[in-house]
């Protein structure tokens, strides 16, 4: 996800000049990548299972960051959706982000 990370910031973010930016790129390869996690949440409501793990973690920080970025689409997602939505329930996410 890392490398995949970076290449959808440098295509979105507005600190790289706009005429360096695809954004279409960038959802496309978001797209792919959200599309895996949807078929990983076909069966359970966390990546590893029905319990959050640090699995979910990363995954969770790479698909809320990619959203405030614009490069994802949930609504084709919907077991995505409802995954990020749960993990941004979690009460230690409101700990954290109280600090």
């Amino acid at each position: 996800m890392g490398d995949t990370f970076s290449r959808i910031l440098r295509n979105t973010h507005e600190r790289y000049p706009e005429e360096q930016r695809n954004a279409a790129a960038a959802k496309v390869e978001m797209g792919a990548l959200v599309a895996i996690l949807e078929g990983a949440l076909a069966n359970s409501d966390y990546l590893l299972g029905n319990a959050f793990t640090f699995a979910d973690l990363p995954a969770f920080g790479f698909c809320a960051f990619g959203a405030l970025l614009g490069a994802v689409d949930f609504a084709a997602c919907p077991r995505v959706k409802a995954w990020v939505d749960h993990c941004s329930a979690r009460p230690a996410l409101a700990r954290a982000q109280a600090m």
